[in-house]
């Protein structure tokens, strides 16, 4: 499945709020908490536990980054029963001024218990897939755009 959205910022102010796991819980609705697990910037072995509370109950995937090239793209993966990929692509506009920024979520492998699972919860975990990361597109371009927004300081 593949997500995107436009957003009025430029791309490493994007890059930055994506970057910024520490952060995550407070900005991003969908998100209960997100825990670094390893040290250092981001990019490639960079690892972050992270709980969502959803339909009412509470699932928590440990992610890593597997690729990242700053300001461009990276790609995450968790295991979820199979393993679980996610890319982030960021497209600046010729001007700069805005960054399209887009998600794609994929699955591969699982045992049979997994696929037997999946099949019969297909529907809801589409549902589940979409909510989130509409949830999550909206919420980046309402903290990236605020922050466009905002006078600057003077001193």
């Amino acid at each position: 499945m593949t997500f995107e959205r436009t957003i009025a910022a430029r791309v490493d102010q994007v890059w930055a709020v994506m970057a910024d796991i520490d952060r995550y819980a407070e900005r991003f609705a969908g998100v209960d908490s997100a825990v670094r697990l390893s040290t250092g910037g981001f990019g490639v072995g960079t690892q972050w536990r992270e709980t969502r509370t959803v339909y009412g109950r509470s699932a928590t995937v440990e992610n890593r980054v597997t690729e990242s090239q700053t300001l461009h793209r990276y790609v995450f993966e968790a295991h979820v029963g199979a393993r679980a990929i996610t890319e982030v692509v960021f497209t600046p506009s010729v001007d700069g001024a805005h960054t399209s920024v887009r998600v794609t979520f994929q699955t591969r492998g699982g045992g049979p218990a997994y696929r037997l699972a999946q099949f019969l919860t297909l529907r809801w975990v589409r549902k589940c897939v979409i909510d989130n990361n509409t949830r999550d597109l909206a919420d980046l371009a309402r903290i990236c755009e605020g922050e466009q927004r905002r006078p600057a300081l003077s001193g």
